[in-house]
């Protein structure tokens, strides 16, 4: 606990957390006179027309008081740097968390089953199992080609109601298949192991960038996209350390005794592989946080992050891209990702020296 209350980074992640969640009080256009007045009296949009072409902290500036002052500056539209950096620090918190809930989930899943299962613990009968290879891409075809995307007609939710439908219909074909085939002794063994195993090395031998371009090109920029595409390249790293955790604990001796007792999976997995490998998966997953907060700020300064409508700290390092004197738009948004990249690194360091 004393080790908790003297790291710096945990007070730096209470701070930056309270700052990301009550970013639209601490900033808003709301009038001076009420009795709740901001701390800073413009929101992350606003434009001041008497200080564009990127103001300085230190230049005389056109405000009614003090208080309308822009503190860190201008940009070049004349919007305030500092309600930017305070709902850029929202945008990486929804950022952060959301990744590392996502690709934590299937991190965890696919390395713990990975790990616990290898390649030949986990069987499928056959006709299941043909069943589902045969089904699978005539699924995918259907949801590409059959269904009218193009159709201005039909809505959204009519095309999603329609692809949900289908899916579930493969699903209880599947099942039914089954069911039918229980009196079928022969079980094929699934390589479930090696399958992750090569997914990964397949993410991991391709460049980041390149597949982040790649995803972001194709799907519209917003928080709804933004979080589906880290994650889609952001798992593998949990994936293969939580499958290094769960083969080092199943091989202990506590684990073997419970397999000769007859426990199932669940249980064994429930009671003894889950508390004690989940521990040091905390390192991978404060990991994984930064490297999100950092891949949506490159992402954001090469414009295919979130939306325009949203700060972020990236795009305001990109502002000064156009003005190399704007030196307080690289500054500013700078010194924030640095020192949330170094939190997260501390409070990494701090979780592998608990677990």
């Amino acid at each position: 606990m004393r080790t908790w209350r003297k790291n710096w980074a945990v007070y730096y992640f209470i701070v930056w957390s309270l700052i990301a969640i009550f970013a639209p009080l601490l900033a808003n256009e709301s009038k001076a006179d009420q009795w709740l007045s901001p701390i800073i009296p413009y929101s992350a949009t606003s434009i001041d027309y008497n200080n564009t072409n990127s103001v300085s902290p230190f230049d005389d500036q056109e405000v009614e008081s003090i208080y309308f002052r822009h503190w860190l500056g201008t940009d070049q539209l004349g919007r305030d740097v500092a309600a930017q950096l305070i709902y850029g620090s929202k945008t990486a918190f929804i950022i952060g968390l959301g990744v590392v809930l996502w690709a934590g989930i299937i991190g965890i899943v696919l390395g713990g089953l990975a790990g616990y299962f290898g390649d030949n613990s986990l069987t499928v009968k056959k006709r299941p199992l043909v069943t589902s290879l045969i089904l699978l891409p005539i699924y995918l075809l259907s949801i590409t080609v059959l269904i009218p995307w193009e159709i201005s007609s039909v809505s959204a939710p009519q095309k999603w109601s329609f692809a949900f439908l289908f899916t579930f219909l493969l699903i209880g074909i599947v099942m039914v298949t089954s069911v039918r085939s229980r009196q079928q002794k022969s079980n094929i063994p699934i390589p479930f192991d090696l399958i992750v195993s090569r997914i990964i090395e397949l993410i991991d031998a391709i460049p980041l960038l390149f597949i982040l371009v790649c995803l972001s090109a194709v799907i519209q920029p917003s928080f709804a996209s933004t979080i589906p595409i880290i994650s889609a390249v952001a798992w593998t790293s949990i994936a293969k350390y939580t499958r290094g955790e769960i083969i080092k604990v199943n091989n202990e001796k506590y684990i073997q005794s419970a397999k000769a007792l007859a426990l199932s999976n669940y249980q064994i997995i429930r009671k003894h592989i889950l508390p004690n490998a989940l521990a040091p998966v905390l390192v991978s997953l404060s990991f994984g946080m930064a490297a999100a907060i950092l891949v949506e700020a490159s992402l954001s300064f090469l414009g295919m992050g979130i939306s325009s409508e949203e700060a972020s700290w990236g795009k305001l390092v990109a502002a000064a891209r156009n003005n190399y004197q704007a030196w307080w738009l690289a500054i500013f948004p700078g010194l924030a990702i640095f020192f949330t990249l170094l939190a997260s690194n501390k409070l990494s360091e701090l979780f592998r020296n608990n677990s």
